[in-house]
This record gives C-alpha cells, structure tokens and sequence, in this order.
C-alpha cells in the first residue's frame, strides 16, 4: 500500500494519509489546521504501487503447504524379497534345463539299468544315488534358509518338501533338473531304502523300550 505526505500549512508538519483516502482535505492533528488532498499525488501513489494479484497471493501464501504436500518423499528403502522367480524366463534357459534334465536322465538310467554291472557294482550305484538325493535334499535346504529362513525351516523339518520348493518356488532351474533325474531313476531305491531304515530304527527303539522296562522291574522286585 502506497502512503501520501503532506505538508500542513498552519504548522508545517508532515501529515501521513493512505493513498485510498476520498476526502478533500484532512485535518492536522497538531494545531487543526485543513490541509488539502491533491488528486494528482494520490493518483501518482496508486500507479507506483505493485498489487499482487490474487493468484499470486494465494500461490504465495500456499507454497509452504503444496510444498510439503507434493515435495515427494524420499523413497523408503525396504528389504529386497528374497523370493524368486519359479520358472526360467528366457527360451534359452528353458531349453538348456530340458537338455540337461533329459541328458542326466538318459545318463542315469544307462548306468542302473542297461550297463552290465556286477552286484557289488550294482549296490554301489545304488547307495551313490541315494547319498546324491540326501546330498542334494542339504544343498535344497540351505538354498531355502538363503531365500527365506521360514521356507528353510519347512524344507528342513517337513520330509519330501525341499523337493516342493525346488519344483515350485527355487529359481535354481540346473539344480532342479539334476534332481528330478535322480529322483526318476534312484527315487524309488531312496524310498525304500528309507523304509528300511525307519523299520530298523522302530524295531531298535522299540527293543531299547522293552529292555529297559525289563531292567526297571527287575530291579523293583525284592531279592
């Protein structure tokens, strides 16, 4: 807002009035005196003047608030998901699993069923193959504690589901296909080997059981 001076006639002192002033004439505060508004200065003060538009002012008084509305946050750094892709994405990569899954399987059932071994040969291959499956079951479950400590833990304690995760959620594609050729060709071998040991470990467990409650009475009868 543009301000006015006057001087005053009666006592010659400056008299402050705003340029918006629609009087003729102020009166001086000190002695009384009439002093008269010219147009002219008035209207020269309201052309030196810079009015804000509207907009502007508005825009101004906002800028604190759009700026912290729409100043974008920086961008909140969350933990990479260790969970990967199932299934191999590019033609190539898809093509080499096959290649390498049918050629480990061609390779495995030559050496168990068509190349002539001898029994000693034979139980060999067979224990070869199922200590691969046991191998290959601890390289599953590390490769899931590495993606995911809970899928790790399942792999780990469920029997049969490290082999779920690498068909299903493992991105280790080479991996799968050498162990699904184990599986075809010792897979079977492998189960009942496993039946046999948890047959062996039942009748052991359930032998110790006895033997100790015998040993317990024995020693509760009076001599």
């Amino acid at each position: 807002m543009g301000d006015v001076t006057l001087l005053c006639p009666g006592c010659g002192k400056n008299i402050v009035v705003s340029e918006f002033v629609r009087a003729e004439a102020v009166l001086c505060k000190a002695c009384g005196a009439s002093v008269p508004v010219p147009r002219a200065a008035l209207e020269a003060a309201k052309s030196t003047t810079v009015k804000p538009k509207l907009g502007t002012k508005l825009a101004a008084s906002a800028t604190p608030v759009q700026q912290a509305v729409e100043t974008p946050a920086p961008p909140l750094k969350l933990p990479r998901s260790k969970r990967r892709r199932s299934r191999p994405h590019t033609a190539w990569e898809r093509f080499g699993c096959w290649v390498a899954f049918a050629g480990l399987t061609a390779l495995f059932y030559a050496l168990r069923h068509r190349v002539p071994l001898s029994p000693e040969q034979v139980s060999w291959l067979l224990q070869g193959g199922i200590f691969g499956i046991l191998f290959f079951h601890v390289v599953i479950v590390l490769h899931a504690f590495g993606d995911d400590a809970f899928q790790g833990v399942l792999c780990a304690l469920i029997p049969g589901y490290s082999f779920y995760y690498l068909f299903t959620l493992a991105d280790a594609f080479y991996l799968r296909a050498l162990v699904a050729a184990l599986l075809i060709v010792f897979g079977w071998d492998a189960a009942r080997a496993a039946g046999r040991l948890a047959s062996t470990v039942y009748r052991q467990t359930t032998n110790w059981i006895n033997t100790a409650g015998l040993l317990s009475a024995d020693r509760k009868m009076p001599k």
